[in-house]
Parts: structure tokens; sequence; C-alpha cells
């Protein structure tokens, strides 16, 4: 583990996630992290942790960041004690929130309600790793893919917000601490992770929320899509044939 990326989601991290793989580094990000991780995370959240834990978690991924690693990033950070931090950040707590508010949303739009309700996976780690670690985040909790609306505590989550960045800010040594605001692009973050500014223009990914569950071509999400349409398929089927089957005998009992 080289870089712990502790800033709250809705910051820049899909941006920043894109930039350090682009530099090079294999990341974790939410996909990654609630999936691939999903056993481990359950035990974190339901049973507790050892430093240990996230030592054999991350120890073969070079950059971790967005939840629920950014909630547990002191824990990622006593494990991996030479890590760099990055504390990605917006321009005021108010443009942070109204992006929270985005995500809550987004997260009532058809398909992600049709993604959590059918991906088995997806129910997974909504249930047990995304519900419990929303209201530690953000103080709201995650909506339900069937509620009407996503309710949300404003000044709740900015409080938190500004709690958490205050106590990174605190606790980190300044020499491993990056305070990023993904508008300064590439310069301040490279400088801080000893890279050469790339000539492409920095990656801004997520504009405005507009993908709620992480990069739409992403491997990952696309097994959350496979699953859902697998599983609604075989419902809808079984749900055809049990209908024909009573039909049939319905009418033979007449």
């Amino acid at each position: 583990m080289k870089v712990i990326v502790a800033g709250y989601p809705k910051t820049g991290t899909k941006s920043t996630a894109s930039a350090l793989a682009h530099l090079g580094y294999s990341v974790y990000d939410s996909l990654e992290n609630v999936i691939i991780l999903r056993k481990e995370y359950t035990k974190v959240i339901n049973e507790g942790w050892k430093i240990d834990d996230f030592r054999k978690m991350y120890g073969n991924v070079d950059a971790v960041i967005d939840m629920p690693a950014c909630f547990f990033w002191e824990e990622i950070l006593q494990a991996f004690p030479d890590a760099k931090v990055i504390l990605t950040i917006r321009n005021s707590e108010d443009e942070w929130c109204r992006s929270l508010v985005s995500l809550f949303k987004g997260m009532h739009r058809l398909e992600n309600r049709f993604i959590e309700i059918f991906s088995p996976t997806a129910r997974y780690f909504c249930k047990y790793i995304n519900k419990s670690t929303h209201p530690l985040i953000h103080g709201n909790r995650r909506p339900d893919p069937w509620a009407l609306s996503a309710p949300i505590n404003k000044q709740l989550a900015k409080k938190m917000y500004k709690n958490h960045n205050a106590y990174v800010k605190q606790v980190v040594p300044r020499d491993q601490l990056l305070v990023y605001n993904v508008s300064e692009g590439w310069e301040p973050l490279c400088k801080f992770l000893g890279h050469p500014s790339p000539v492409i223009p920095f990656p801004h990914r997520n504009v405005k929320g507009a993908i709620v569950h992480g990069n739409d071509t992403h491997p990952l999400m696309k097994q959350l899509r496979r699953e859902a349409w697998i599983s609604f398929i075989a419902l809808s089927f079984a749900s055809i044939s049990v209908g024909y089957v009573c039909y049939k005998y319905g009418r033979t009992a007449l």
C-alpha cells in the first residue's frame, strides 16, 4: 500500500482513482472494496478488526479510495505506516453536500434500483456494508432501492464531513499528507507522489454524480448488471411457469 485516499465520497474520488491508475498504481475503489473484499469488510463491520486484517486486505494493492476504506483510513495507515495520505476535498462543505444530495437522488434511477434489487452481490453489499457505513460517514441512512425518496440531513452530513477533514489534518504527519482538490489537476498530485505530470488532460469522472456505482464500464459494474438480468429473467420465467401450471390445473379442476 502506497497511497491512502482519506477523502469522503463526492470529493473527486473517481477522478483521483482514474489519475492514480494512469500513474501506474493498482487502485481499489468503492466497487473493489465492497465486492472483492466484501467478506473481509462484513467481518470488520460486524465483529471488529485487528490492524493485521487491513494488512492482509490491502497487502497487494497500491492505492485505496472511497467507501468504506475512507472511514477506516487511520487503521489502514497503521497497517502501512509509510503510505502517503491524500485528503480530497471540495471548494466548500456546501458544494460537497449538494453533490451528496445528487448522489442520493441518483440511487433512485431506474437502472440503479433494478441492479440493487435483482443482483445478489449488490443486495449483499447494500445490506451488510453500505447500510452500515453510510450512517458512520454521512450521518444518513443509505436509501433503500424501493424507497420513494432519499431524505438527507444536510446539517449532519456537513458536520461529519467537516469533522472528518479536520481529524485527518490533525493526525497525519504533514510530510505524508496532501490536501487536494481535483480542480488543481496533475501538478500537486504528481509532485506529492514523485511523478512527472502527464501531458494528457486530468481525468474528470462522475461529474455531478452521473455514475452512481462507479465507472459504468467497470468490469465489476458489468458483473452486477449481468447478475441482475440473469436473476430477473430467471424469476420472470419461474413466475410465468408457476402461473401457467396454476392456470392449467385450475381449468382441469373445473
